[in-house]
């Protein structure tokens, strides 16, 4: 057997279904559909074993009904009603080391996977490249929080989001913090060569300003001021309307 390596697969208009797998069995994250899955899973010959997901909504679930049918995998979600897909709320079967990390704020029930043996976060609508996710039914605080919790991990952690807003929510970023050289330079490379599925946490930490509102020069750099829970909302609403 190969040691698991990660596979980003692009659905609908702008998700990431995320595949971790050997050459033997699969683990799907947030199937927005089923055919780029299952397609995925015929041509490298893989066995279907979990789809773990992070949220509700059908762009993250949609092809899951049709997976589990087909494979009889068994589906890892949260203890959420909504995710009707869902046999467990844990992730002892996964057979790797697995932390569930709640993230309130894009949905109450949010959850984040985090693989530390394969150095990768599964952030899906609460973290993206250079952005997070709206608050659909959270606060501020409950986002900011959940964020916290995310920058806590190793700098050098894969960060898989669940969509590609990459591009815009970067030159969001630069319109935040005006000349910053970093942000800047992350922006061109994207422009020559395509958004990637993924980065690491130490990336999102110098480039992302969602993480940067605890940060004693950010209210001098940006104008925002007060508490940083209300400085991250001064920044999604921003953002919302951007």
């Amino acid at each position: 057997m190969i040691d698991p390596v990660i596979s980003s697969i692009p659905a609908l208009s702008d998700n990431f279904i995320h595949i971790i797998h050997d050459d033997r069995s699969a683990i799907a994250v947030d199937p927005a559909a089923h055919a780029p899955v299952s397609d995925f899973l015929k041509e490298h010959k893989l066995l279907l074993s979990h789809v773990i997901i992070t949220h509700h909504h059908h762009d993250h679930t949609g092809g899951c009904g049709r997976l589990k049918q087909e494979t009889g995998c068994t589906v890892v979600g949260p203890e959420d009603p909504r995710v009707a897909c869902a046999d467990i709320t844990d992730v002892s079967s996964l057979g790797t080391a697995c932390e569930m990390i709640a993230t309130p704020g894009h949905t109450s029930s949010h959850i984040c996977y985090h693989f530390p043996e394969l150095g990768a976060l599964f952030s899906g609508d609460t973290l993206f490249l250079g952005g997070c996710g709206r608050l659909l039914e959270g606060s501020a605080n409950q986002m900011w929080g959940s964020l916290l919790k995310l920058r806590r991990l190793p700098p050098e952690t894969g960060v898989f989001p669940g969509h590609n807003y990459t591009l815009d929510n970067l030159e969001f970023c630069e319109s935040v913090l005006p000349g910053d050289e970093t942000i800047r330079a992350r922006i061109s490379k994207i422009r020559d060569n395509g958004a990637p599925a993924h980065a690491t946490l130490g990336e999102e930490l110098e480039t992302n300003v969602f993480l940067m509102c605890d940060d004693p020069s950010f209210p001098e750099r940006t104008g925002l001021n007060g508490y940083p829970a209300d400085i991250f909302a001064q920044l999604r609403e921003r953002k919302d309307c951007w």
